[in-house]
């Protein structure tokens, strides 16, 4: 293992408890974040899941 290889961990770590300890301080910020991540996640699959219905009905009225 190299030497910048060996920064970059150190430099990883350093942050990751950085954030870890903002994180700690103030959870609803967290929380907050994560609601907001899940509605994202629902819009996208909501969008998805009409796309597919769409093709669905789309080649059923094409094969009768």
């Amino acid at each position: 293992m190299g030497l910048f290889s060996r920064l970059i961990n150190m430099m990883q770590g350093l942050f990751g408890g950085f954030v870890t300890s903002i994180e700690e301080k103030n959870p609803v910020a967290v929380f907050e974040v994560t609601i907001q991540q899940q509605k994202q996640q629902y819009q996208k699959l909501k969008k998805a899941s009409a796309s597919i219905v769409y093709l669905r009905d789309k080649t059923q009225s094409e094969l009768y």
